[in-house]
């Protein structure tokens, strides 16, 4: 399990075992509130390395963006057009998959990023399906394999089966948040600790499934 998922779980585990102790109505409405913070925030850089690959997608983004300008979208320039298309679909892949870019500056990519796709339909999609998904990328990079049967080892086919995963945990996180909301009404310092570290095992459990591969959407 990415010592991020553990420490997410940990935190929601402590914040909502304090909701639970402190009972009634309050703990009831607090928790799924709670829940969705933490499980929304996205993780930070925390690291040179990390400051560092930043600036490198940065970089090539700011040459994709000069690229696109001064290209014309017809067929007098086609071989252009199509060289371009493939170069931001490789800094697409490239940002999803690397571990170095943390989840708060992938989200600041996919936002200078995806409005490039004006002109074509290559974006970052769990961004622009809802760009809280991002806090759930560091999670799916660790969870989906790197191969699978239809697509073999093709990386732009393993980005859009990460993506998938990151849009589908988005939706599911009103599940999380009905169980933190049973978990505060539960009230009583023992109880909703106890609660509480059930949800934190059942979590970690759950994020170390290897989840059935998607196909790309």
């Amino acid at each position: 399990m990415k010592l991020v998922a553990l420490f997410k779980a940990a935190v929601a585990s402590v914040t909502i075992a304090g909701a639970g102790a402190a009972g009634g109505y309050a703990g009831y409405t607090a928790a799924p509130r709670l829940y969705h913070h933490l499980t929304e925030t996205p993780t930070p850089s925390t690291s040179t390395l990390q400051d560092d690959t930043l600036e490198a997608y940065q970089t090539r983004l700011d040459t994709l963006i000069d690229r696109q300008n001064g290209v014309e979208y017809s067929t007098d320039q086609e071989e252009e057009t199509l060289a371009l298309d493939e170069s931001k679909k490789e800094f697409a892949t490239d940002a999803a998959l690397d571990p170095n870019l943390s989840e708060a500056d992938f989200g600041v990519i996919a936002a200078r990023f995806n409005p490039l796709s004006k002109v074509d339909t290559i974006r970052l999609r769990s961004y622009n399906f809802d760009e809280r998904t991002i806090s759930r990328r560091d999670e799916c990079l660790a969870a989906t394999p790197a191969t699978n049967e239809q697509w073999g080892a093709d990386r732009y086919a393993y980005a859009q089966r990460v993506e998938t995963c990151m849009i589908e945990k988005l939706q599911h996180t009103g599940d999380g948040a009905a169980i933190a909301q049973k978990m505060g009404a539960a009230g009583g310092a023992l109880g909703g600790a106890g609660l509480a570290f059930g949800f934190s095992l059942g979590y970690a459990v759950r994020s170390n499934r290897r989840p059935k591969a998607a196909k790309p959407a």
